[in-house]
């Protein structure tokens, strides 16, 4: 005899937790209409996961809950195949996993954080150094040249003593590490600032530039050591101070003829020597590191490479003020410059590979594929620097043209050892190309023209004296 129809029967039954078909039978239930997914969910909320904080209810959201009653979710008797075990699986994930914060967001959100205040001490930085430029370019008439020079001096000495003071608090580290950058970023800009406003003029005027260049240069090798020696030793620590000391020096005697232009390419002579030499040092340091447990070595370096390009990044800047105020205050020649340019722009690119270059390592042990962040910046910009050097130098001077071509060489040869990309194939191909143009551009007239006949009578080509071309340029085609 049937049972009458909204009758309900109360089972009980005990099973172990840990059973492992428990799950398929809810399933199996849930899935013929005899558990409802509220049921299951009170199950695994009170039988199979580890007691979890209930989460904060609102006392607003209570009363509503009291005044209304709570409409347990219907769902048909019979359910797809497909879609009660996702039913299923949904409950019991939300059932075991806690309402917190995961590890990511909160590595998201301090990362937010920490860009905020990087951008900020980014747009500080920039108006100091917009600023510093405008000073040292402009000339006060209410001041006498000491008085002007000292109100820079004075600002770069306060953000030294600002910085100094950070470093000591625990909490300040980022903005120390900022304020001794800007005062690095000033250093080349007071240099500059005592030559323009020519400290050379009276005794008073020459005791406050040589003060003014003995604490600068205190600054300099104190900020630099502090943040390099730990690393790269005290040799490379002293040449990089060397080498922005010396960008910075050269700014005095801009006032005798020529010596801009001079002073352009000792700059740029100069810190690609000192760049080799810094280069060689860090490879005999990682020989010496070689032993270095694999996670000690991975910090250093992680800590090395961070420091190279903020050592790339300082070469740059005051290499561009050299070269900026050679061609926009001081109107050099801009096509006597083309090589001082291209030896800038091979420095650039290779400011990039010193990590390769350091450690020793070739083809066999770095990888074939190009980073796209480096590439898009330093490399990019060697590259631009290059091109742009020839183009202003290949129709004035065309043997600054040809040592540049030589340069294009080296770097297009070194990105196709590292990368093996088909464009560098080309651009080698291409380079080499009209190198024989330039180099036929120098060669005299009388020269040209005895070689001309010669290759005219052996090749027996005087009706097409253009087929001469295709003996000179076998050779270089195979």
């Amino acid at each position: 005899m049937s049972s009458p129809k909204g009758r309900s029967s109360k089972i009980e039954f005990s099973v172990l937790a840990s059973h492992p078909e428990l799950l398929t039978g809810l399933d199996a239930w849930l899935r013929l209409g005899l558990i409802s997914p509220a049921e299951v969910e009170q199950l695994c909320r009170q039988y199979l996961v580890c007691p979890i904080p209930e989460p904060a209810v609102a006392l607003s959201e209570i009363d509503d809950r009291q005044s209304s009653p709570i409409s347990e979710p219907k769902v048909p008797a019979l359910a797809t195949q497909k879609a009660l075990p996702r039913t299923t699986k949904n409950v019991v994930e939300r059932a075991e996993t806690p309402q917190t914060p995961t590890f990511a967001s909160q590595i998201l959100q301090s990362l937010i954080a920490e860009i905020s205040v990087v951008w900020l001490l980014f747009l500080g930085v920039f108006m100091v150094v917009v600023s510093s430029g405008v000073l040292a370019a402009s000339q006060w008439e209410k001041f006498p040249a000491a008085g002007q020079y000292g109100v820079l001096l004075a600002y770069t000495l306060t953000f030294w003593a600002i910085g100094s003071w950070a470093k000591k608090q625990p909490n300040l580290h980022l903005t120390a590490q900022t304020l001794q950058e800007v005062t690095l970023l000033l250093v080349p800009i007071n240099f500059w600032a005592m030559d323009t406003f020519g400290l050379w003029k009276y005794p008073w005027d020459w005791a406050v530039a040589i003060v003014a260049a003995f604490i600068l240069t205190w600054i300099t090798r104190r900020i630099i050591k502090d943040q390099y020696q730990s690393l790269w030793g005290k040799n490379v620590t002293t040449s990089i101070a060397l080498n922005h000391l010396g960008l910075s020096y050269l700014h005095w005697g801009w006032g005798f003829p020529g010596f801009a232009l001079a002073a352009v390419y000792l700059g740029t002579v100069g810190t690609t020597a000192a760049t080799v030499y810094q280069v060689q040092q860090q490879r005999v340091q990682s020989i010496t590191r070689g032993g270095n447990t694999e996670t000690s070595a991975a910090a250093f370096s992680s800590s090395r490479d961070f420091l190279t390009y903020r050592k790339a990044a300082l070469v740059a800047y005051s290499l561009g003020i050299l070269l900026g105020r050679a061609i926009f205050v001081k109107d050099v020649n801009i096509h006597e410059m083309g090589l001082a340019l291209g030896i800038c722009g091979v420095l650039l690119a290779w400011l990039d590979w010193p990590q390769s270059l350091a450690s020793g390592t070739t083809r066999n042990n770095i990888s074939n594929e190009p980073n796209p962040g480096n590439f898009f910046n330093w490399q990019l910009a060697g590259g631009g620097l290059l091109g742009l050097g020839w183009l202003v130098c290949f129709r004035e001077i065309p043997l600054q043209a040809i040592a540049i071509s030589a340069l294009a060489v080296w770097f297009f040869y070194n990105r196709l050892v590292r990368f093996w990309q088909k464009l560098d194939l080309l651009m080698l191909f291409a380079v080499g190309l009209q190198s024989i143009w330039l180099v036929w551009r120098v060669v005299p007239l009388g020269i040209k023209t005895q070689f001309v006949a010669f290759l005219t009578q052996l090749t027996n080509s005087g009706q097409t004296p253009w087929a001469f071309w295709g003996v000179l340029l076998l050779p270089y085609l195979i």
